[in-house]
């Protein structure tokens, strides 16, 4: 695979988070996600910052991050 630049790592790093975070029911824990991905710990709290930023209701709690279940499409 190509090295990608900077915004495009970011990119796919926060793609791939959404899509966690989306299919994880209880949620995802940004140093499990991070060290499964080899990406760095600090990045993937930049990268929750850069998706709420961009309108994504995530929600965090005991160390668990999620979209929140009434988000677009997540409604049961």
């Amino acid at each position: 695979m190509p090295r990608l630049c900077s915004n495009e790592a970011q990119i796919t790093r926060c793609i791939a988070l959404l899509v966690a975070m989306v299919q994880a029911r209880r949620g995802v824990t940004l140093r499990q996600f991070a060290d499964r991905h080899g990406w760095n710990l600090r990045a993937a709290y930049r990268d929750v910052r850069t998706l709420r930023n961009a309108g994504i209701p995530i929600e965090h709690e005991h160390g668990w991050y999620r979209v929140s279940g009434d988000w677009i499409g997540l409604r049961s």
